[in-house]
């Protein structure tokens, strides 16, 4: 039975520690578009994931967990990171203790992202719009390019006709989501038209 009553007592904490938290969109996902999405990113990296581990934190809600990612970044696209960049998310599981979190997104080692990081990279939300701000590229062997998917692994397609517009080429099919360097020619000039308040 004490399995389950820590279990339980986690998951009261984590209630706690997300009521506490500053960002109201940290707690109720706020569905955001994609010149929001890159306004509000500190940072936005194409990264590859090299390892995952779970780890305690303490914080004056008490004690929770948190999975550390440890990224290697391939390509700089806005702001500043090094070339390793570890992000922590709240959640996780350590010897049978698991403390689900709603939304945060889950990586695995060989995982390659373009990542629109938070400014202040907190482990409630270290990623612009929690899971919103995670794009996946994926190897598209028929076509020999790297395709971008949104975070529930869905091909990413423009959806307005402002974004079609911004695109350097034509998609080559209306069901074909963007090449990873269609998608970082949109981010580029998104950033570019954006104003100086949502940069």
């Amino acid at each position: 039975m004490r399995p389950l009553f820590l279990a339980k007592t986690m998951v009261c904490s984590l209630a706690v520690f997300l009521c506490g938290a500053a960002a109201a969109s940290a707690t109720g996902v706020i569905p955001l578009s994609f010149d929001e999405i890159a306004g509000r990113a500190g940072a936005i990296a194409l990264v590859e994931t090299v390892r995952v581990r779970s780890d305690w934190r303490t914080s004056p809600q008490g004690k929770h967990i948190v999975t550390v990612v440890t990224f290697k970044v391939e390509r700089t696209i806005k702001g500043q990171v090094g070339q390793q960049l570890e992000v922590e998310f709240l959640g996780g599981a350590i010897g049978g203790l698991v403390m689900d979190v709603d939304g945060m997104p889950q990586f695995r080692a060989g995982d390659r992202d373009v990542l629109f990081l938070s400014p202040n990279r907190n482990s409630v939300a270290p990623i612009v719009g929690l899971f919103q701000g995670r794009f996946r590229v994926e190897r598209d062997r028929a076509a020999g390019t790297e395709r971008i998917l949104t975070h529930s692994g869905a091909p990413f397609l423009p959806a307005s006709a402002g974004i079609r517009t911004l695109l350097s080429a034509p998609l080559r099919s209306p069901g074909r989501s963007l090449s990873y360097s269609q998608f970082e020619s949109l981010v580029v000039q998104t950033l570019a038209q954006s104003t100086p308040a949502t940069r």
